[in-house]
């Protein structure tokens, strides 16, 4: 069984980086976008693609478009938000049943969420 495919969009280079580092030494095959656009080309370009992770907070098109689009093309697709605004009641409330990672996340936060998103069990 292959590596599952995620596609990793953030607008900062640097924290696309990190992370995109972070999952591939786990053991994921990552994809990156710098914004909206983008994911949504690699999504169409790429069938493979299991799960997003998308910072919340971008110009042009905000995670929750991102993810809503993708699942327009996509209803199955998972998804987890990376974001600095997991404090707000309304974001809470607004996104309650998706996994949402705050800024600065630990690289073991980010392995939990990946795996639960995608279903998988252990560590």
């Amino acid at each position: 069984m292959s590596a599952p495919t995620i596609l990793l969009v953030d607008d900062n280079a640097d924290v696309r980086e990190v992370t995109a580092l972070l999952l591939r030494d786990s053991g994921y095959n990552v994809i990156e976008a710098a914004n909206g656009s983008a994911a949504l080309a690699a999504l169409d370009a790429n069938h493979t693609i299991e799960l997003l992770i998308v910072d919340f907070a971008m110009p042009e098109m905000a995670g929750s478009e991102v993810l809503e689009h993708a699942r327009a093309k996509r209803p199955g697709i998972r998804a987890v938000f990376i974001t600095g605004y997991a404090d707000s009641a309304e974001f809470r409330r607004e996104f309650a049943d998706e996994i949402v990672l705050k800024k600065p996340f630990p690289t073991d936060q980010l392995a939990l969420a990946v795996r639960k998103a995608l279903g998988q069990s252990g560590g």
